[in-house]
Parts: structure tokens; C-alpha cells; sequence
């Protein structure tokens, strides 16, 4: 979960640059490619924090060794996004 709050951050930092900074002549956030970015961070961090809650509730439910695949997946997504 401490990566995904470094990802929200790093996030909101891409927003703020996107929508202050200005090239050939308009705003970062006009241009589709950014956005497309944006987007596709959102989806990935969102996806992350998905698969560590469903983890963490597996553990809960079913204990620690029955959550073994997921904890495995987590630290391989986790660290891709």
C-alpha cells in the first residue's frame, strides 16, 4: 500500500504540471496523449489497490497460506505500476 501512495502522489504531481505548463501554444492537460496517460495511470493504480485489498481480505478469511498467489501477483503489479 506505501507504493500505491508514492503512485497517487507522483499522480497528482503529473496533473499539476499537465495543467500548468504550457506548450506550442496550450496546456498540457488539452492534448490527448496526456490525458491517455492520466487515464491509464488511474486505471493501474486503482487495479493495484484492488488486488492488495482482495488480498488482504483473503488473508483475513482464509488465512495466509490460502492467500499465497495473490500476495505473489501483488508484489509483481504493485511494483509494474
Amino acid at each position: 500500500m506505501r507504493v500505491i501512495g508514492q503512485a497517487e502522489v507522483a499522480l497528482g504531481k503529473m496533473c499539476k504540471r499537465a495543467n500548468t505548463r504550457y506548450t506550442h501554444g496550450s496546456l498540457l492537460a488539452e492534448k490527448g496523449v496526456i490525458q491517455n496517460w492520466v487515464a491509464e495511470s488511474r486505471m493501474e493504480i486503482d487495479s493495484a489497490r484492488l488486488m492488495v485489498l482482495h488480498a488482504a481480505w483473503k488473508i483475513e478469511t482464509a488465512g495466509l497460506h490460502a492467500a499465497r498467489e495473490e500476495i505473489s501477483m501483488i508484489k509483481y503489479a504493485v511494483a509494474e505500476v
